[in-house]
């Protein structure tokens, strides 16, 4: 999750911010408080929530939702840490805090079962980390015991990001000198790929599509850090990006076939120069090629020298970009469950 998410959630639950401190990356961060709970943003991907968790609502948790799916992480640690595992109390955490356990293992496991003995009323989990914006409010849900839906408390939250920090007034548009040796080329390998190009950002652009369709049917990671950032996901393997201000864009697709084969697609334009990168790779093949198409060179290795581009260079762009469409047209949106209907 990122820290736009963050806000939204503290806002719709009346959260407060509370102070600040310090992060793990020696940033200074706000610390808010929802019900019982502290929570800051790492800085990176997760929330910290801090607080007392009842051993009872930590093992509901971990029971009845897909901890792989919504990374609600108890001590902060892998997905699989069981709230037995990690459950603290007063005594134990006191225990430690007088200085009876060293570091010894023995003293370690001593404590563990001297806990483990005491009755489960008074003990919780007192740290998760969390990294999904859905895991986060079906922690606060479950601790404050509100009678709400997790997945409509996600929807709201997610118009509402939408609706706040996304500029659709925003026209991107692409150096006009580059528009103008577009259209006076005559080469037909580039108008058919122009073609194409056209096609694979207008399928990506979520802005172009109903909002209430996205929700139905993708899960949607919004941020503005340092360009506005649309991405759509789903349980199945692929990113699909849209990133802009108002001089910048990126329309990115990243496909994963298998753990061993994926593509990933991208056309961007950068301080007024375009470009369109094809990578895969699998086991037995790989590829790379970024086409600068505002001054018509390639590189054909990441790092690698540029040369012009030839006919044969828009042929395998033309192709692949047939399979980047084939992609989004076939395995993402149109899907015969996946309806996508415009404005």
């Amino acid at each position: 999750m990122n820290c736009v998410e963050l806000k939204e959630v503290i806002n719709y639950f009346n959260g407060a911010k509370t102070g600040s401190r310090e992060n793990r990356l020696g940033n200074k961060i706000d610390v808010y408080q929802i019900g019982p709970l502290t929570l800051h943003f790492s800085g990176t991907y997760y929330t910290v929530v801090e607080g007392k968790v009842p051993f009872s609502v930590a093992k509901k948790i971990f029971d009845n939702y897909d901890n792989f799916k919504y990374r609600i992480r108890v001590g902060g640690g892998a997905e699989d840490w069981t709230p037995s595992a990690y459950v603290v109390d007063d005594k134990y955490l006191e225990d430690i805090r007088k200085g009876s356990f060293t570091g010894n293992m023995e003293e370690y496991h001593k404590l563990r079962r001297e806990l483990r003995k005491r009755d489960d009323t008074g003990k919780y989990i007192d740290t998760y980390h969390v990294d999904t914006l859905e895991g986060l409010i079906i922690l606060i849900i479950e601790v404050m015991n509100l009678n709400l839906n997790y997945q409509e408390v996600y929807k709201e939250i997610i118009r509402n990001i939408y609706n706040k920090h996304i500029d659709h007034n925003v026209v991107m548009d692409l150096d006009k000198r580059v528009i103008a040796s577009i259209n006076n080329n005559s080469n037909e390998n580039r108008r058919k790929s122009r073609e194409l190009i056209n096609q694979f950002d207008q399928m990506i652009n979520p802005l172009n599509k109903n909002l209430e369709a996205l929700l139905n049917n993708f899960k949607l990671v919004i941020n503005h850090d340092r360009m506005n950032s649309i991405m759509l996901k789903d349980d199945k393997d692929y990113e699909v990006t849209y990133r802009f201000d108002n001089k910048n864009f990126a329309f990115q697709l990243v496909y994963i076939i298998d753990t061993k084969t994926n593509y990933f697609f991208s056309h961007y334009v950068e301080e007024g120069k375009e470009f369109f990168i094809i990578q895969y790779n699998s086991e037995d093949d790989k590829f790379y090629r970024s086409y600068d198409l505002t001054n018509e060179r390639i590189e054909k290795k990441s790092y690698g020298d540029d040369e012009i581009i030839t006919d044969e260079d828009y042929r395998f762009l033309y192709s692949e970009l047939k399979n980047a469409i084939y992609i989004l047209e076939n395995l993402i949106f149109n899907k015969e469950e996946v309806k996508i209907g415009k404005l």
